[in-house]
Order: structure tokens, then sequence, then C-alpha cells
């Protein structure tokens, strides 16, 4: 339901135009292998809430923000304002 409101809305605010760019190639590409990592993530972080208590899991939880805003800058070159 969710991907079909998201077309409608595409098209109705853009256009056809608009439409099609967001199915081409490189960025479907990109934000495919975004995906996979994060439901790997996932996965692993399901995984391991078996055998993890309760504290462990918030640092995990934690340290996984952390990680991703130092790859966010390390790939993107993107940096946190200070208030993040």
């Amino acid at each position: 339901f969710t991907l079909i409101v998201a077309q409608l809305m595409t098209v109705g605010f853009g256009g056809l135009r608009q439409w099609r760019e967001i199915w081409r190639a490189g960025p479907m590409t990109v934000f495919s292998l975004i995906g996979c990592l994060y439901a790997f993530g996932d996965f692993l972080e399901l995984e391991s809430l078996g055998s993890l208590s309760g504290p462990a899991y918030q640092v995990l939880s934690q340290s996984k923000l952390i990680v991703t805003a130092i790859m966010l800058w390390g790939i993107k070159g993107t940096k946190q304002a200070g208030l993040q």
C-alpha cells in the first residue's frame, strides 16, 4: 500500500518526468545496496538479542548510531551539526 501511495504522490507532485527519474538504474542500485545492508544489520541485531543482556544491547544500539555517523562522514563527507 505504501509503495502505491508513494508512486501516486510522485506523479501528483512531479509529473511523469519525475516519476521516471526515481526508476533510473543508478539511484536504484545505490538505494538497493543501502537497503540490503540495513536489512542485514537488522538481522544481526535480532540474532544478538537472544544472547545479550539489556545494558549490552543498549550499548550495541547506541554504537550503531555512532558507526552510522562515522560512515556518513567518511563516505559522503557529510558532517553533523553541533546539536546532533
